[in-house]
Formats: structure tokens, sequence, C-alpha cells
């Protein structure tokens, strides 16, 4: 049972997806992959800062997912977003809601917590190291980075 849904605008969020967990098949509409959030001190300051109880997370792993909501159920934009996430590594950055789902079991049946990060398209950035990227489309663009200030 989810015990918490946030709005989109409540949760920034940025994270890294392996390409290995994209999927774009199971779930019309939707791209579900992995997502990195960070390491299990980040994850419990998400919770602290929610005001979650520690004894709802406390010793469960956590793991995290992301759906990416494609408008009209479009397949050929669902395709070209799981492209760009199977080629590499991308980070991900964006607004979304958040549902913390604490009936989870791990890989041997203990107790875990999911978080499943649900974010709208075209509402995120996907970044690599010198750009932005976008999805293909008649007026594609690469737009450069300079991380130098």
């Amino acid at each position: 049972m989810p015990i918490i849904s946030t709005k989109p605008t409540n949760f920034f969020f940025q994270g890294t997806i392996p390409p290995r967990t994209v999927d774009s098949h199971s779930f019309p509409g939707v791209v579900r992959a992995g997502v990195n959030l960070g390491d299990r001190a980040e994850i419990d300051k998400f919770f602290d800062a929610l005001k979650i109880p520690e004894e709802v997370t406390k010793n469960k792993p956590v793991g995290s997912m992301i759906d990416i909501i494609i408008p009209d159920n479009s397949k050929h934009l669902a395709n070209e977003i799981a492209r760009i996430f199977q080629e590499r590594e991308r980070t991900i950055i964006g607004a979304a809601s958040v549902i913390l789902d604490t009936q989870q079991k791990g890989p041997s049946g203990e107790p875990a917590v999911l978080l499943l990060v649900k974010v709208n398209y075209p509402e995120f950035l996907v970044v690599s190291e010198d750009e932005i990227i976008r999805p293909k489309n008649e007026n594609k663009k690469k737009l450069p980075v300079n991380f130098n200030l």
C-alpha cells in the first residue's frame, strides 16, 4: 500500500538510469527503468525531509524505479526515449510525483521499500557529461553544456 504521493511540483530529483533496466514495452505510454537516486544516506535524508517515521524504512532495502509518462501513448516517442537511455548510463533531472510503497518484498522475501518516481514527458532533462539530450523531432537540438563557472 503506498503511503505517500506528492504532486509533481513537490519533488525535484536527479538520478542515473542504468541502460539495462530500461523497458518501453510492458506498459503502454510508459517508459519504466531503474533509477539510482543516491546512496542510502541520501535516501534517508529524503525520508527525513518528508517526516517518514524511521520504523517504516529502517533495516529495509530501498529500491527505486522511474516511470516516464508519454503523452497520447505514443509508441514512437516511447521507443525514442528508451533508445536514448539504452545507449549508455545517463542522468535525468526533473520534477516528479513520488509513491513510496512499503509492501514490497526483497529478493529473498524480506520486507522492502520501493520509491516509484513518476515524471511526465517533457518535464525533465537528460544530461550527459557534455550535452543536454532531447528525443528526435523535426527541430532536434543538442545544447552544449559548459561546466566552467
